[in-house]
């Protein structure tokens, strides 16, 4: 059984619910050995939020890809965001209960907040940001050679996820399928209708920054989330029509 704390995303469930998600693997976690776990949560860091973000930043200031493609990947990342918070918090499916002994006995909350694990589980956000992101840039560099390598860097952020103790294989899976999804779809619209990307995919995230600050419990991140929203429409309005 899992701890119950409330909508933190740890709550009880029973071994239905474990085995339909986890296949077995999150009670090995436990044996982790602290290198092992260090390793991890360095790697664990390329799906952040903040590191992905600042990337992508430095891409579109001084980066060697074109400049659109970086702004289409950049808006399918903030949208793929605001979908996967609407999903969790809908679902509220609960993270494992288990953890490596070094993020177990965490006084100083340091390594917690690298690990970076609040909500609900299903599906992973670091899953998904790192499918996005990685897979994203591959397309955005126009070498095909990069695609498998970002497809197996998404697949490694996503199993630290496993591995640290703060998702089942199921959320993981899920994840990389939201990221797949978001990606192929707008990247077909933006091939496809070009014209209609920006005004589309900027409409999406909008409504999903009021959906989150609805759903979560997390009002900050949900009206900071919404704050971009509204700041990312409000720069197309300006650059394309002139002021509001």
């Amino acid at each position: 059984m899992l701890l119950a704390t409330g909508r933190n995303g740890f709550v009880p469930t029973g071994e239905t619910e474990r085995m339909t998600r986890d296949f077995g693997v999150v009670e090995g976690v436990v044996t982790v050995p602290p290198t092992v776990v260090i390793a991890l949560m360095a790697l664990t860091l390329l799906g952040s939020g903040v590191v992905i973000a600042g990337a992508l930043g430095v891409l579109y200031l001084r980066g060697p890809i074109p400049t659109p493609r970086i702004e289409a990947v950049g808006l399918l990342w903030v949208f793929g965001l605001g979908l996967r918070t609407v999903l969790k918090n809908v679902l509220e499916l609960p993270r494992p209960s288990v953890a490596p002994p070094l993020l177990a006995g965490d006084p100083g909350r340091i390594a917690t907040l690298v690990v970076d694990a609040h909500g609900f589980a299903f599906p992973s956000g670091h899953a998904a940001n790192a499918t996005i992101a990685f897979l994203g840039l591959a397309w955005a560099s126009g070498h095909r050679r990069a695609y498998p390598v970002a497809a197996v860097g998404a697949v490694a952020v996503a199993m630290t996820r496993v591995g640290l103790g703060v998702h089942y294989t199921g959320d993981i899976v899920g994840g990389i399928l939201l990221g797949v999804g978001v990606l192929g779809g707008g990247l077909w619209l933006f091939t496809r209708y070009r014209a209609s990307f920006v005004p589309v995919v900027l409409a999406g995230i909008v409504v999903l920054g009021f959906l989150s600050v609805f759903l979560t419990p997390d009002s900050l991140r949900a009206f900071a989330y919404a704050g971009v929203a509204g700041l990312l429409w409000v720069t197309w309005r300006r650059r394309n029509r002139g002021p509001i």
